[in-house]
Order: structure tokens, then C-alpha cells, then sequence
């Protein structure tokens, strides 16, 4: 019982892909095209951007959120709550991810992965 309720929270869980393109240039920032994924598009070195992913609880339980970040975009990537926190019933909050690049960082891109997992708080 426990594994299949593992599987199925890991099978729930927002997937987002993120991805990043460190270009050569004064002042470039890119554009978010898509909800979808965590795109910071371009950016030049010494610059920063910010992209957003809405969670909400409408059950009746808290929820426990672990927030799992992967990949090259990881180091760059920040968020403005820690990785692991609660989201009481009724709660909506706005989850920011920003990424700075540095300006020692390399002109290429960088991808990765954000999962959002959601489980039921028990005690």
C-alpha cells in the first residue's frame, strides 16, 4: 500500500523543464513564452530574471510540498521558499523561481528540471 501510494504521488507531481540560454550582449533578457515550463529565455551575463508557478490547496488536509530542482540550471536557480514547506488548506501563494547568472558563467544553455511534489500532511 505504501509503495503504490508513493507511485501515485510521484505520478501527480508538476513536472516543470527549465531552461536558460546565457548569451553575449549588454542587457538582454528573454521572455517567458509558455506557462508550461520555467523558460527564462535569454540572458546576458551579470542579470537575472524571475518566473512564477501558482500552488493552491483546495482540499481539507495541509499539504506537505517538496520542491526538487535538477540539472546545470539548479546552481543559477533560487526560490523564495525553502525546498520543503507546508501549504495549509485553502492556502494559494505564488512559488517565484529566479535565476542570476553569474559573470564568470559560460555563453550556453542551461536546463534542468523542476518537480513540485504534493503529499497529504498525516500528522
Amino acid at each position: 500500500v505504501v509503495v503504490w501510494f508513493a507511485g501515485v504521488q510521484i505520478m501527480a507531481a508538476e513536472r516543470y523543464s527549465a531552461v536558460v540560454n546565457v548569451v553575449e550582449g549588454v542587457d538582454k533578457v528573454g521572455v517567458n513564452p509558455t506557462a508550461e515550463k520555467l523558460d527564462f529565455g535569454d540572458l546576458s551575463r551579470d542579470t537575472g530574471a524571475s518566473r512564477f508557478v501558482v500552488l493552491e490547496n483546495t482540499g481539507k488536509r495541509s499539504k506537505r510540498i517538496w520542491v526538487l530542482k535538477t540539472g546545470k540550471i539548479a546552481e543559477l536557480m533560487k526560490s523564495n521558499k525553502p525546498s520543503r514547506f507546508t501549504l495549509a488548506p485553502g492556502e494559494k501563494l505564488q512559488l517565484e523561481f529566479m535565476v542570476r547568472i553569474p559573470v564568470s558563467a559560460p555563453y550556453q544553455q542551461f536546463t534542468g528540471k523542476v518537480v513540485i511534489f504534493k503529499w497529504p500532511k498525516v500528522f
